[in-house]
């Protein structure tokens, strides 16, 4: 949440001048506590206004995230988070590379879209964990739609 509202934000004074909120839809499949994940973006918003995260390699941009702004409808209601679950798939695929259905180029036909930092995708459009990336110990198929985005191994 830290580079998506980063990425609201800085997108939203750009084309507006001014912070806009943004809305966080989950998509329910069970297993999560939605409630809990509100609760705790608050403590870290609170955090990021006060200046005292604790973990602060990036923060909330709390300008952009509102507590009534965040909700959970099944997967199949919204078909934007089809298409997400689509491009999340995509990046799975391209890392699975032992999987029957491994492909990179899915993956990296999102690169026009993929979020960018100082123009930079690694380590905010897509993430790669754990960190530094030699600690993945990934195969070089693996590797591929990652070096692609700009991460050294």
């Amino acid at each position: 949440m830290e580079r998506v509202t980063d990425f609201c934000l800085r997108d939203s004074v750009k084309r507006f001048g001014e912070p806009r909120y943004v809305k966080v839809i989950f998509s329910a499949r069970g297993g999560h506590s939605y409630g809990q994940t509100k609760a705790y973006w608050e403590v870290i918003k609170a955090q990021a206004a006060g200046g005292s995260t604790f973990l602060n390699k990036r923060e909330i941009a709390h300008q952009v995230l509102r507590f009534s702004l965040v909700e959970y409808v099944p997967h199949y209601s919204i078909a934007g988070l089809q298409l997400s679950d689509a491009v999340a798939s995509s990046f799975y695929q391209a890392a699975d590379a032992l999987g029957p259905k491994w492909a990179v180029e899915p993956a990296l036909a999102l690169e026009p879209r993929m979020g960018r930092e100082a123009g930079v995708i690694a380590d905010y459009g897509l993430v790669l964990q754990p960190s530094p990336p030699w600690k993945a110990k990934l195969t070089d198929e693996q590797k591929l739609v990652f070096v692609h985005y700009g991460y050294r191994f």
